[in-house]
């Protein structure tokens, strides 16, 4: 090398032969860094020195294989759509749209493996292995031979294995973190603290809570300890001083559930003093039995491995530590700060598992499949984001600060830093997205999400593009994909076949996830059982059994009243009736509903608006509510009546505007009207509020309630009352627009709100009514109800 600076002699060798990929594969993967990686925007030429030359040799697919052997190429690059909306051809229910992007990718990649396998219509794809002698056969693929690479594993990777597990598909990962989040491990971590120091109340209540002690509803078991001692001498209690008061001062089911297990407890704290630490959790898992409860739940296999592996833990730290229980776990919590533990994995990467790791535990490595996944995710820019920023070659870069406007905004020295921090990153990405398309030896699946009109973009603004890419078109991305969709175009529009589009539907995904919970070879005993068709024979029977199964078929006898309205406003309780709905308004629920109907502009920005037939109505009650019935009420002195409510604000200009005088002055001078006129006094009430109880069923359509207490609050509002005698009359106004041969129809839709009013105003006043009268005022008619 110092010979070839010096100019001395020596030659530069160029390692571009590849004895790993089949030569289509190398081919598409020239294509695509030809025209992404280059000097301005990855500080790297992808010229003639830097393409890849294939250096291994595939023997030919056997006759009996056409179409199942891999080639090299195309590329496939699946699309997926980024909204779930509803589709009503998908099978999937509807919490299949909630899904998030990872585990949607996930269910594809699961359905494609199977794919590869021979699940289904598609035969199983072939493989190239090399036997022991160095002969290359073709060979069904297996799980092995598929390995699925991130950029981060952190995040991402047990989500990923947990829905590739629901597949059925056996998964080895390699995990960074995640061991002391795991429930088992927190509550026996917890355990742990708590024989350390007694006196720590959030582990014990962690500890009350967890299966280890087995409380029955064990909330409720804390609250009803903390209820009993909250505070003395107005300070709080410590949660640890309760319990153990609870246990000493109650002789109840719960204090005798916890004294059994301080009494273990205490037992526990003698044995973490006297006998080495990894036999003191051994004796805790088999007393507590807590292994084999938690291998019985979801993922059980798992959690009985973390539980394991934490006992192989205090085992290593007994061989080189003997300061007990207080130094290990102060050893744990240097693990969990410095980097976390990942949790041990159930299977290895020798088993015939597909295998989930990062791109950079990668590199050196090879694979038949190679999957890469969540390439529409943003790209970590933060460092180039920072207020402040530093660069070897352009120094500091600070932020301007302008005190008086109290803002801050970026400077020269930052922005100049920013862009080539940018730059930087951009081009660590190219090369890990790289290092991850050369892992592959014989096929390579790409998977993004993305916006539906992201491909007819791409063709169109790429597809005639030829060359490398422009550097602002490069560093202007934002994921990987926003490389590979134009890259790809131009590819396609060059005639190369290198890439294949795969735009996916919902209706796709949802099949994908509904095949996770499919199960296609059931026997026949269990195909019955999951019809739950009846055993043969019948089992013997058993009370327990019986007792469970009245439970969770007991149904609340009062149920139906349960989600009843205590109260319930007249009208609307009119417009319940189904009887009054189908006469009323047969016309008006067959008619079309109006969609393109646009919603009235608010008063803030349309001025003064048309009022609605509802305020117009509004404004005649008001009129008729503070009207003088012994005036004349005609004429002037209508009209001053209506100038003397505005001064008195009782009602708005606009509404005045809008009262029919007409209207008025006929129903002064109608039968009624005349009674009203006579008894002007004491006799005539105007909106006279009311608050009737009722018994349910008369109400709503339930069945008569054997509790007289239970009954539905009715409130209403009568407009006008007239004393006659020992007796009333009930007037209703109606402004409803309506002409003589709509009455009718009206009347019955208003007969059960009025025979309501009569039914209240005798039951409350135990008074007679002697008519109740509907006053339509727009058609001047008057019905007796």
């Amino acid at each position: 090398y110092d010979a070839y600076r010096s100019g001395e002699g020596g030659r530069v060798i160029d390692l571009q032969a590849n004895f790993r990929s089949r030569a289509p594969l190398l081919d598409a993967i020239n294509a695509l860094f030809d025209r992404l990686m280059t000097r301005e925007a990855a500080d790297i030429a992808y010229d003639q020195s830097q393409r890849l030359k294939p250096g291994a040799v595939y023997p030919p697919a056997p006759p009996d294989a056409t179409g199942a052997c891999f080639v090299g190429a195309p590329i496939e690059l699946h699309l997926l759509p980024r909204e779930m909306g509803h589709d009503p051809d998908a099978d999937a229910d509807d919490a299949v749209a909630d899904l998030d992007r990872t585990e949607r990718e996930a269910s594809f990649i699961a359905a494609r493996i199977y794919e590869f396998l021979g699940h289904g219509e598609s035969p199983r794809r072939q493989v190239v292995d090399r036997t022991p002698d160095g002969a290359t056969i073709c060979r069904p693929i297996e799980f092995r031979d598929i390995v699925i690479l991130l950029r981060s594993a952190v995040y991402k990777a047990e989500q990923l294995a947990g829905v590739l597990r629901r597949h059925g598909i056996s998964i080895h990962r390699d995990s960074g973190s995640g061991f002391f989040d795991t429930t088992e491990v927190r509550d026996i971590l917890a355990l742990l603290r708590l024989l350390d120091n007694a006196r720590q109340d959030i582990p014990l209540a962690a500890v009350l809570r967890s299966p280890l002690v087995g409380l029955a509803d064990p909330e409720d078991c804390l609250a009803r300890v903390r209820l009993a001692y909250p505070a003395l001498d107005g300070a709080a209690i410590p949660f640890h001083e309760a319990v153990r008061r609870y246990v000493a001062e109650h002789d109840d089911e719960l204090a005798a559930r916890l004294r059994d297990f301080f009494d273990q407890f205490d037992h526990w704290r003698t044995l973490s003093r006297l006998r080495p630490l990894v036999e003191l959790l051994q004796r805790i898992y088999d007393e507590t039995g807590y292994l084999a409860f938690c291998d019985g739940l979801d993922n059980g296999e798992q959690r009985r491995a973390n539980l394991l592996d934490l006992l192989d833990r205090a085992k290593q730290f007994g061989s080189f530590s003997r300061q007990g229980l207080y130094r290990f776990l102060r050893f744990l919590d240097g693990l969990q700060n410095d980097s976390d533990l990942g949790q041990p994995s159930v299977l290895s990467a020798g088993d015939n598992v597909v295998r989930i790791m990062t791109v950079h535990r990668s590199k050196g490595l090879e694979f038949p499949v190679v999957f890469l996944p969540d390439l529409g995710k943003r790209f970590n820019l933060r460092d180039s984001e920072e207020r402040i920023l530093v660069d070897r070659a352009r120094f500091l870069g600070l932020q301007a600060l302008d005190e008086a406007r109290q803002v801050r905004y970026p400077s020269l020295a930052s922005t100049l830093i920013a862009e080539r921090l940018r730059q930087r990153a951009l081009a660590e990405e190219l090369r890990v997205l790289y290092v991850a398309m050369t892992r592959a030896r014989e096929h390579l699946v790409l998977v993004a999400t993305c916006d539906d009109a992201k491909c007819e973009q791409w063709q169109s603004m790429y597809g005639l593009h030829r060359g490398p890419f422009a550097a602002e078109i490069i560093l202007g991305a934002n994921c990987v994909l926003d490389w590979l969709g134009p890259a790809a175009a131009a590819i396609a529009g060059a005639g190369l076949k290198a890439f294949q589009w795969h735009p996916h539907t919902p209706a796709e995904v949802s099949e994908w996830i509904v095949a996770a919970n499919r199960s296609t070879d059931l026997t026949p005993e269990q195909a019955a059982l999951a019809a739950l068709k009846p055993l043969t024979p019948p089992p013997s029977p058993n009370a327990a059994a019986e007792a469970v199964i009245e439970r969770l078929n007991y149904r609340y006898r009062h149920a139906d009243f349960a989600s009843l309205r205590a109260a319930l406003p007249v009208t609307e309780w009119a417009k319940m009736r189904k009887d009054a709905l189908a006469s009323a308004h047969q016309e008006q629920e067959n008619a079309p509903v109006a969609v393109d109907r646009l919603l009235p502009l608010p008063r803030s920005v349309a001025g003064d608006l048309p009022l609605s037939p509802t305020d117009k109505g509004t404004a005649t009650h008001l009129v008729l509510q503070h009207l003088d019935f012994t005036r004349s009420c005609h004429g002037d002195d209508l009209g001053r009546q209506i100038d003397s409510m505005l001064k008195r604000r009782l009602i708005l200009p606009s509404h005045a505007a809008v009262v029919s005088r007409e209207e008025i002055e006929w129903f002064v001078d109608s039968e009624l009207g005349q009674i009203i006129r006579s008894a002007a006094g004491d006799d005539v009430l105007r909106e006279i509020p009311f608050n009737l109880a009722l018994p349910p069923e008369t109400v709503f359509d339930v069945h008569p309630s054997p509790d007289p207490l239970d009954q539905v609050m009715l409130r209403g509002r009568i407009d006008l009352l007239v004393r006659r005698d020992d007796s009333f009359i009930v007037i209703d106004y109606k402004t409803d627009q309506v002409d003589e041969q709509q009455i009718a129809a009206r009347e019955d839709f208003y007969r059960p709100q009025v025979q309501l009013y009569r039914d209240a105003i005798e039951k409350l006043t135990g008074c007679s009514v002697r008519g109740v009268y509907l006053v339509f005022l727009a058609a001047k008619a008057i019905r007796r109800m």
